[in-house]
């Protein structure tokens, strides 16, 4: 089988992030490099990834012996994917989600051995960060909480397409939402229908469960779901408020964050502290640059807030990026916010 590119994923701080090296036609095992935790220095085991789920990493060496390393240990792994999937994942690096999705999911079909289960994982991910792209929130909720089921602990917990922005659900996602906030076996569930319904006529049903998940056993999702009930709170929320949240957010996983800076940076803003508000809106598109809506809203806020430090060259940078970047309602605002900056100057 002829192989694309190599692709090194580097985990620190959960945080996955995605570089690009050269195929490489001489070395065929997979590499994981793991931390020592009682020397802090880095070491490299080949062979070949047969598991990777949230709870253990397993590699079967050349000689056929297995062994089983601490998933939080992986600093980054090198592997080597199928055609269709090398294609996929680059086409969502340059934001083309539909061709991405399509190859995706082609990929996902083609990857039926057992010791390739750990992959349909990681190709299920990329194709919730592909729906999620696309505006498609109830079948990536549905993809998400499949990948769940197949791995409660996945590493790959953040794709989750949980609400940030101000926004009414469509009549078809609150139903969906419904769904998702009554399952009693899964309480990723139960966060995601929740989070959706906020804004709705069952908002008070959506807090009481919000509250009960920020105490949850799964710390991903206690964090998250308190991260949701400061949603609630932006109208009121104090210097206190807000000082508590960034000592939360210094606590939880660097690949969780983008949506709860998106919110920490709302706060700001509403509180007058603009450089503060900027820069915590700056960090959405750098965290979780494939929540495209989520990066574009944080961007054209981030500009606004700058323009009202008399920023306008910095503010005009962040409207133009979302004008390239992001095609649709978001450049189209961007574009008009722009174009007024002109026509005040």
């Amino acid at each position: 089988m002829t192989i694309g590119k190599r692709l090194t994923i580097h985990a620190a701080c959960g945080l996955a992030l995605i570089v690009l090296t050269p195929p490489s036609t001489t070395h065929a095992q997979d590499i994981v490099r793991l931390l020592n935790p009682n020397t802090g220095k880095t070491y490299a085991v080949s062979g070949k990834i047969v598991d990777y789920s949230g709870t253990v990493i397993v590699v079967r060496s050349v000689s056929g012996s297995e062994k089983m390393f601490d998933p939080a240990h992986v600093q980054s792994f090198d592997t080597q994917w199928t055609p269709a999937h090398q294609a996929g994942r680059d086409l969502l690096l340059v934001g083309k989600y539909q061709e991405a999705l399509a190859k995706l999911q082609e990929a996902f079909a083609n990857e039926s051995s057992p010791d390739r289960r750990w992959v349909q994982r990681v190709v299920l991910s990329e194709i919730v960060s592909c729906l999620t792209a696309l505006g498609n929130t109830e079948p990536a909720g549905n993809v998400f909480l499949k990948l769940v089921k197949l791995d409660p602990q996945t590493p790959w917990f953040s794709c989750i397409p949980l609400a940030w922005r101000p926004q009414e659900p469509s009549l078809v996602l609150s139903r969906q939402a419904e769904t998702w906030l009554a399952d009693r076996e899964l309480a990723a569930s139960r966060l995601l229908g929740a989070s959706w319904l906020l804004p709705t006529r069952h908002r008070s049903s959506a807090i009481a469960e919000l509250q009960k998940l920020s105490v949850d056993t799964d710390r991903r999702i206690a964090q998250l779901a308190t991260a949701q009930l400061w949603r609630t709170k932006l109208t009121s929320a104090r210097q206190a408020d807000v000082e508590r949240w960034q000592r939360a957010l210094e606590a939880m996983p660097e690949d969780l964050t983008a949506g709860p800076y998106f919110v920490l940076g709302r706060a700001l803003a509403r509180l007058k502290q603009h450089e503060a508000a900027a820069l915590a809106l700056m960090r959405p598109p750098i965290l979780l640059p494939e929540r495209c809506d989520l990066a574009a809203a944080a961007l054209i806020e981030a500009a606004g807030q700058l323009s009202r430090l008399g920023q306008d060259r910095g503010a005009a940078r962040l409207y133009r990026e979302v004008i390239a970047e992001h095609p649709g309602p978001a450049a189209d605002e961007a574009k008009q916010l722009l174009e007024s900056m002109v026509t005040e100057e």
